[in-house]
């Protein structure tokens, strides 16, 4: 195997008792040194004039190995057990290090607080009660390396997650699900690159790619709101409505705070022909963020879909003040003051759209329809060609 290309930092947690363990199995990694660029760090590397256990600290914190070495003295040690491991246990949980627990001598330590990590060696027979320490000290560093090379895969696939954020960011959705993809082949069980590659999948219209990856992280971490909310979105994509709502409702039982879930499940819930409660979900993520446009907006939709006209251009007009480049609100919002009879309001209304997207051709169908309602004919059969044009079939 080639040399690693960055450095593996391990830490040694021990006892002075235990020195002589602590030098053998730094002998017998010798190779695994070599290999892997491993920089190892015990407390005898201190410099005179150095603050010890400040020194010790920092390299406990920055390690990306950490080895204990679990004896009678370790355990009644407590600096060893009380300061450092438990230090050392809490990065582990973090996923910020690797905790290897080495049994260097017989000693009670069932339900310890790394009793739940595989010790090594592989038997859990400590070394010292090994016929001959070279073969304990070979399986220890055999299951070191698996340690390691597990450690590098992780890595790696960190790296290629990075790589498909940054071009999911730039709006490159086909080279970032093939990023992910490898993200995937280094660490299967990397939720956060599944999450990712069905976020790119949603975008690139494959919705039911994107649906089995959004699953796979849901499978791998439970509480992923984000995941349920954007696995709704390729569902209501599909039109499998009611499917999409149970995973946004989903979404929120884990966040309750999730205001684009809120609004995303009011979206189908619309769609869905039940107005009412699109209108609730959409107040209770304008209560959560003031401050999408969007939600205003289909508020807007499903209040004209009630004969709510008055509401629903307060809604719309809410919506503009906050995008003011918002087409497809200004389009509701002559709808309304169309379906109010106020049709000279509503001709300028739909211009503004327009203005912004020139090629919406439901804005110049609905423009002509309200200038026939004025008398200006003319104009009107203008604005229903360009409607045609656009491929807009009434």
């Amino acid at each position: 195997m080639a040399a690693a290309t960055s450095e593996i930092k391990v830490f040694y947690c021990y006892t002075h008792e235990d020195q002589e363990y602590r030098a053998q199995l730094e002998a017998h990694m010798a190779n695994l040194k070599r290999l892997y660029n491993l920089q190892t760090w015990f407390d005898r590397d201190i410099l005179p004039g150095d603050q010890g256990e400040k020194v010790s600290e920092s390299h406990l914190d920055s390690a990306d190995l950490i080895f204990l070495l679990i004896s009678p003295a370790f355990m009644s040690s407590d600096y060893s057990y009380h300061t450092e491991m438990m230090r050392a246990l809490k990065r582990h949980e973090r996923g910020e290090a690797r905790v290897i627990p080495v049994l260097v001598r017989s000693v009670h330590w069932d339900n310890a607080p790394f009793s739940t990590i595989h010790a090594l060696p592989s038997n859990s027979i400590p070394i010292a009660r090994w016929p001959d320490p070279d073969d304990a000290f070979y399986d220890v560093v055999r299951g070191v390396e698996r340690t390691i090379k597990s450690l590098l895969a992780a890595r790696e696939a960190q790296t290629w997650l990075e790589k498909g954020d940054m071009l999911k960011d730039l709006k490159q959705y086909k080279e970032a699900v093939e990023a992910y993809d490898q993200a995937i082949r280094h660490n299967p069980d990397a939720a956060d690159a599944y999450y990712g590659k069905g976020y790119a999948l949603n975008n690139l219209k494959n919705y039911e790619q994107a649906m089995r990856a959004f699953e796979h992280a849901i499978l791998l971490k439970p509480d992923f709101a984000n995941a349920y909310n954007n696995k709704g979105i390729a569902l209501h994509a599909l039109k499998r409505y009611n499917d999409a709502i149970v995973a946004f409702n989903h979404a929120i039982r884990l966040d309750p705070n999730f205001a684009r879930a809120y609004y995303n499940k009011g979206v189908v819930l619309n769609e869905a022909k039940y107005h009412d409660e699109a209108i609730v979900a959409f107040d209770h993520a304008i209560r959560l963020d003031p401050h999408i446009s969007r939600v205003y907006n289909n508020k807007g939709i499903a209040l004209n879909e009630l004969k709510r006209y008055d509401d629903a251009l307060a809604a719309l007009e809410h919506a503009i003040r906050l995008a003011p480049s918002f087409a497809r609100a200004y389009y509701n919002k002559g709808n309304a003051l169309y379906a109010l009879k106020r049709y000279d309001e509503a001709i300028p209304v739909f211009e503004h759209a327009i203005l912004l997207d020139p090629n919406f051709a439901r804005a110049h169908y609905h423009k002509a329809v309200a200038l026939e309602k004025v008398g200006r004919y003319d104009e009107a059969q203008q604005a229903h060609a360009r409607a045609r044009e656009l491929g807009f079939r009434a």
